[in-house]
């Protein structure tokens, strides 16, 4: 969350106890209260804690998980997909794989008629 609000979007951050953030881009993004919000992943050093971003600050930072926080609720098609190179490379070796035998079959009916 942190690189897509700061390098991608382009918004600073103002540090701790410095409010007045300007934000300049809140891409995808409608809506947003300047506070903190929940991410997805818990903090590998206490399982009784998660990762949160605020966005007043441009921060993000581990706290109690029962702290009150926002949340944003994504649907399934938001993101597009990216393809892995390793699927390109199956897909590709596949389809080659395919084109050879075909072209054997061919040359071998030939042959026989």
């Amino acid at each position: 969350m942190g690189v897509l609000w700061g390098p991608t979007l382009g918004n600073g951050t103002s540090g701790v106890g410095q409010p007045g953030l300007k934000v300049r881009n809140l891409g995808p993004f409608k809506n947003l209260v300047p506070d903190a919000y929940w991410l997805a992943d818990e903090y590998s050093g206490n399982p009784d804690s998660a990762w949160y971003f605020d966005f007043a600050f441009g921060s993000q930072d581990a706290t109690f998980k029962n702290g009150e926080r926002y949340a944003v609720a994504i649907r399934a098609g938001d993101v597009a997909a990216i393809p892995e190179p390793q699927t390109g490379l199956l897909l590709s070796t596949g389809l080659l794989l395919i084109v050879v035998g075909v072209s054997r079959w061919k040359a071998r009916s030939y042959e026989g008629t």
